[in-house]
């Protein structure tokens, strides 16, 4: 795996123009120092995506399961996390996982702060769409009459 990181970042010459490794690298690359260190830099950064790509989960997706329902995902993320780390080193996967992060942070923030000031629970909406449906549904078929 080191000689293949290696490879790829030192090794590349596209019609004779040489690429400066530091140059392709992502964010979290360059804050690991891949281009010197990728043994321990693919680490690190195997550790970050592991644990933005579980903030992210928590975020947007998690629900209350079992323990070992849990285990099962978090082992599923790790392995995901292992295939993804090879893009993360020049591309900005670790950047992506940020920014979602940001963004599903701030629509729990919102949800939750709506929910506190007294809004109407999920529930409680659906309900009165179907309500809303089922009163113009019945004024269409007595219009029709």
């Amino acid at each position: 795996m080191n000689n293949f990181i290696l490879l790829l970042l030192n090794g590349l010459s596209v019609m004779n123009v040489t690429v400066d490794a530091n140059e392709r690298l992502s964010f979290f690359g360059r804050l690991y120092n891949m281009d010197t260190n990728p043994d321990v830099g693919i680490w690190y950064l195997i550790i970050t995506l592991f644990v933005l790509m579980i903030i992210v989960y928590h975020l947007g997706f998690a629900r209350k399961l079992k323990v070992w329902q849990h285990a099962v995902i978090y082992t599923v993320t790790f392995i995901g996390t292992l295939f993804l780390s090879f893009l993360g080193v020049f591309y900005p996967v670790g950047e992506s996982l940020i920014i979602a992060a940001i963004i599903l942070g701030i629509y729990r923030f919102r949800l939750h702060r709506e929910r506190e000031s007294g809004g109407l629970s999920l529930e409680e909406k659906r309900r009165q769409a179907k309500e809303q449906s089922k009163l113009a549904a019945k004024k269409v078929n007595e219009e029709s009459k």
